[in-house]
């Protein structure tokens, strides 16, 4: 069973957030307690707990979240 996670709850519905990007595979969103003038997260649906834990199914995954950031 995962880990229930504040982020697993964003992703949820569970907690609100400004969102910036939603598709099936991330979820874009402004940080609450922004430190820059801008300052964002994206985060994956599947959950993954470092990068160093990804598989390489998981590249298309990886690349898709780098291309959501930059926008």
């Amino acid at each position: 069973m995962a880990e229930t996670t504040i982020f697993s709850k964003i992703i949820n519905g569970e907690i609100p957030c400004e969102k910036l990007h939603e598709d099936e595979l991330c979820i874009a969103f402004n940080d609450i307690a922004s430190q820059a003038p801008v300052h964002f997260l994206v985060i994956p649906k599947k959950p993954l707990v470092s990068l160093y834990e990804c598989l390489e199914e998981d590249k298309d995954l990886l690349g898709h979240l780098l291309l959501i950031g930059k926008n």
